[in-house]
Formats: C-alpha cells, structure tokens, sequence
C-alpha cells in the first residue's frame, strides 16, 4: 500500500551571489532574503506561494526572472519538487 501526499508546500532554494541594478530585479532578490529562511551552505529556502503574496508579479514573471538571474550568474536557483511525494506504509497480505 501507498500513500500519496497532494498538499504539499512548494519551496524552492537560492543562492544570491551578487546583487542585480536593475530595481525590479533586485526586489525580487530583496523579498526572497526577507521570507525565506537561511540553510546550511548560504542557501535560502522559500515558499513560492509567500513570495507571489509578497511581490507584484505574475508567477510566471517570478519564475521567468529567477532563471535568468540564474542563467546570468546572479543567483544559483533550484525550482520547487514538481512531484507528489510517495510513501509506502505496507503491503497487502497474500491469501
């Protein structure tokens, strides 16, 4: 038997490695370093959701920026785990 869990926070991680000029940007970064929380190795892990409330843009918009501050060496980014964990908790019995 499994079990499937759907509710599942989607958090992602950043490493900023420099700051970005440009004021739209840079506030992304900014609010990413307000609500995420610190992790070993100067990673910052955050919920997407939290950070769509927080900024002004589409999640599409944040996405999109966050891979290119990426491609572009500002940021290292890992995307949130698009799966749904599995879990088994037992097996059937043969009869």
């Amino acid at each position: 038997m499994i079990t499937r869990n759907f509710d599942v926070p989607k958090t992602a991680q950043v490493i900023i490695k420099r700051p970005h000029l440009d004021e739209e940007m840079s506030a992304l970064m900014s609010t990413i370093q307000k609500i995420g929380f610190r992790q070993p190795a100067g990673w910052i892990e955050y919920n997407t959701d939290t950070l769509q409330a927080q900024i002004d843009m589409k999640p599409k918009k944040i996405t999109d920026s966050l891979k290119l501050l990426d491609k572009e060496g500002y940021i290292q980014y890992v995307a949130p785990f698009r799966g749904k964990p599995t879990r088994i908790i037992g097996d059937i019995p043969q009869c």
